[in-house]
């Protein structure tokens, strides 16, 4: 169930931000580049993006990084425990693997 709130959230982003940044998507790289975070999907570490390596998938996960605005190094592939450092900084989280685990379970 909050899972399915959450992916309604993420979704709704999309409309609200408009037209989302061009990513890398289409040629199955697996990089969504916006700028703001780049990360390397897996299928273990982001199921949201990962799973198909599908356009629509990428744009919710893009547009989510927008919001949450990770401050992360460019082309980096994030281990579970930066991502949560990532978090903790940009965001001032007091329980960052609160966040961390919900994205990994959208």
């Amino acid at each position: 169930m909050k899972s399915s709130i959450i992916l309604s959230i993420l979704i709704s982003l999309i409309y609200v931000r408009g037209s989302p940044v061009a990513t890398d998507a289409e040629n199955g790289s697996g990089w969504i580049a916006n700028g703001i975070c780049d990360f390397k999907c897996t299928k273990e570490r982001m199921p949201i993006c990962a799973v198909g390596v599908g356009k629509n998938n990428f744009q919710i996960f893009q547009n989510f990084c927008d919001l949450m605005l990770f401050n992360c190094k460019s082309k980096t592939e994030l281990q579970k425990v930066d991502m949560e450092k990532c978090l903790n900084k940009n965001l001032k989280l007091e329980d960052p693997k609160q966040i961390t685990s919900r994205i990994t379970a959208v």
